[in-house]
C-alpha cells in the first residue's frame, strides 16, 4: 500500500467508517476492532482486532496503531485528529524500522511547545 492508502485506511478509521458523510464500514465495528482484548506485556498497549491501544493517559482517550512487516504503520490519536502513517521499502538485507521509530515521532509532535 502506498502512504496515502495506509492515510486513507486511517482517516476511515479516525471517522468511525464514515468516508464523505457516507457510512463505509459500521461504527460498531471500527469501535469493536480497536478495543483491546488481550493486554501484552508491552508498556502501556493492550491489543484488539489487529489493532494495538496507547495508553489513555499519554496519548489521548482511543490511540491506537496497526504495525505491518518491516515497520509499515498506521498511528491515529482522535483528539488530536490525527493520522499518521510509515512506509518502509526493505529489500533482502535489511531488517524493517521498529514501530516505535514513527510513535516517538508522533509523540513529540503531540508535545505541548514550550
Amino acid at each position: 500500500m502506498s502512504a496515502w492508502d495506509l492515510a486513507r485506511f486511517g482517516l476511515l478509521f479516525l471517522n468511525k467508517g464514515r468516508w464523505n458523510d457516507a457510512s463505509v464500514v459500521p461504527s460498531q465495528w471500527t469501535a469493536e476492532s480497536t478495543k483491546a482484548y488481550s493486554e501484552t506485556d508491552r508498556k502501556h498497549r493492550g491489543y484488539g482486532y489487529l489493532w494495538w491501544t496507547l495508553d489513555a493517559g499519554a496519548w489521548g482517550r482511543g490511540a491506537i496503531f496497526a504495525s505491518g512487516y518491516g515497520g509499515q504503520l498506521i498511528v491515529i490519536v482522535p483528539e488530536k485528529r490525527l493520522v499518521a502513517v510509515q512506509v518502509v521499502e526493505l529489500n533482502e538485507r535489511q531488517q524493517g524500522i521498529h514501530s516505535t521509530t514513527l510513535l516517538d515521532l508522533v509523540r513529540q509532535i503531540m508535545a505541548p511547545a514550550n
